[in-house]
């Protein structure tokens, strides 16, 4: 369980709006089966909802099993409102169906069950829905722009604890597909090469610079620089680029 809300910023940060979370639904063909796992081991979705945020902190404990937990962040604390596994070794229709070993924070302790019911459901839509686009921009990473830019470290804090933890370096990315964007916070600059568009490109010649080769006999002789590919003695090449 998350006690501080800075406690968030140990992991990568998943950015989205309400407004775009409808937009990947209407994009979401329900008849296609989604790979639930994400590209995340640990992360947190951060759903701006005006001047307040949802937060769900999200685990893969196993291929087939996901963990769930959902806070707000009320008056400055941070709010435990309940968590809960997705289970995918359970056969059904709904996602709801996947639905295990639920807690529940003080918040929720007199609601109905229904009503508790009611809302895991509502969270874990939210979730699919997240997982969803990343489905999306990876089927059509052709179609996707990925902007990358550093965070600035910020240097004025007096506990050295903070300080130590302030000086790695994050990244900031926002993906976008079509009319939805998402910003994704991360200290791992790779994180998300899996979505860079990658091409293959042809070239008949290339460049080999000089430089020195030992022969067998141990004499060292400058080999000048010359182009191969330009004989019918060399091979083209391809290289994969992204």
């Amino acid at each position: 369980m998350i006690k501080n809300i800075s406690d968030f910023n140990k992991f990568d940060n998943v950015i989205i709006t309400n407004d775009n979370i409808e937009k990947i639904r209407k994009k979401l063909d329900i008849k296609e089966y989604i790979p639930f796992t994400g590209i995340f081991n640990e992360c947190v979705f951060v759903f701006k909802e005006g001047y307040s945020n949802h937060y769900i902190y999200y685990s893969q404990v196993s291929k087939k099993i996901s963990h769930l937990e959902s806070y707000s962040y009320e008056k400055g604390k941070l709010i435990f409102e309940c968590s809960f596994d997705l289970d995918f070794n359970i056969n059904g229709s709904f996602l709801s169906d996947r639905i295990v070993n639920i807690k529940k924070g003080l918040r929720f302790i007199k609601i109905s069950k229904d009503q508790l019911q009611s809302y895991i459901n509502y969270i874990s839509c939210r979730y699919a829905g997240v997982i969803g686009y990343f489905y999306l921009i990876e089927k059509n990473r052709k179609n996707i722009s990925l902007d990358t830019t550093i965070i600035p470290i910020q240097n004025n804090n007096h506990n050295i604890q903070e300080q130590s933890e302030q000086k790695i370096q994050y990244y900031k990315n926002v993906i976008k597909f079509e009319d939805i964007d998402i910003t994704i916070k991360t200290a791992n600059p790779t994180l998300l090469d899996i979505f860079k568009k990658k091409y293959n490109k042809h070239t008949e010649s290339w460049g080999v610079r000089g430089h020195y080769r030992t022969l067998k006999s141990g004499k060292k002789v400058f080999v000048k620089a010359y182009t191969k590919g330009n004989k019918i003695n060399y091979k083209s090449k391809d290289y994969k680029l992204s």
